[in-house]
């Protein structure tokens, strides 16, 4: 199994997120935009999992679960790339985002999970491959508030050519009671 772990977004924001990836389509030669369903904010990408491992994984997710928070999302930037760039809407990310993804990656990798040594960036892919027509800053854009309060453990699959993420578990943020015991 492909897995991530991820938060997604208020209804509000998936709607201002969704405009700005068809604006950017609009004025784009060429790209492969992100569907709709498939917005998200990756803290973890897992790779190729057993299904033997999805316990420890989830274990890591409760442990991980601090308190519920507000992110704005607002910006847009490339990663460029040879065939086109990958674009992306930025998010202003608290503290309390950084915090939950430093302490899911020390638990993970205390369960020896590998994971990509890079600084986080968060961000949220509008794009993949895309070649502009014109600069993006044509693009308006209005910055929105969304408030997270799960994340969710997502499998990635592809399905009749379309990429395909599943919700496997999700974990609530903002509980009071402290660590789970193993």
């Amino acid at each position: 199994m492909r897995l991530f772990i991820a938060c997604q977004f208020s209804r509000e924001a998936q709607q201002e997120i969704e405009r700005v990836r068809d604006e950017l389509r609009r004025h784009a030669e060429k790209g492969n935009f992100t569907r709709s369903e498939n917005f998200h904010l990756t803290l973890a990408f897992l790779g190729e999992i057993g299904e033997e491992k999805i316990d420890s994984i989830k274990w890591c997710m409760k442990q991980s679960a601090g308190p519920d928070f507000n992110m704005k999302l607002r910006g847009m930037g490339c990663f460029p790339q040879k065939d086109g760039g990958l674009y992306w809407m930025g998010v202003q990310a608290p503290p309390e985002l950084y915090a939950l993804r430093e302490n899911l990656y020390r638990l993970l990798r205390q369960e020896g999970f590998c994971l990509d040594p890079r600084p986080f960036r968060p961000h949220i892919t509008l794009g993949r491959r895309i070649r502009m027509d014109q600069p993006t800053k044509t693009i308006r854009m209005v910055p929105i508030i969304s408030h997270v309060n799960h994340i969710f453990l997502m499998q990635s699959q592809r399905i009749h050519d379309k990429l395909v993420y599943k919700e496997i578990w999700k974990t609530p943020l903002g509980l009071k009671d402290g660590p789970e015991q193993r």
